[in-house]
């Protein structure tokens, strides 16, 4: 296996920056993090779309500090009327 991923080294060299590789490293070890991803025999993907809410209510409070008080709004809650505002929105809401 070494080998061939050697000659496909020399035959298609990856001319990308670093940023752009360490990028996308990161995006794979971000989805091999996700506990509800599957994969199934044709490709397509699927998640427990409530591991994406909390994984962006987590990362919102962890990068809350980067954003000037001025410019921070309210970060919506489990019950707040926000959560289904877009009409496809998987979260119903409790109107």
């Amino acid at each position: 296996m070494n080998i061939l991923a050697y000659l496909s080294g020399l035959l298609f060299p990856d001319r990308r920056s670093e940023s752009e590789k360490d990028r996308e490293r990161k995006f794979i070890g971000a989805l091999n993090d996700l506990k509800t991803l599957s994969v199934n025999e044709h490709g397509r993907m699927s998640i427990d779309p409530e591991e994406i809410r909390d994984q962006i209510l987590k990362s919102r409070e962890e990068y809350r500090d980067l954003i000037s008080p001025m410019h921070r709004k309210k970060i919506a809650g489990p019950d707040s009327s926000l959560r289904a505002t877009h009409p496809h929105s998987p979260f119903k809401s409790q109107v």
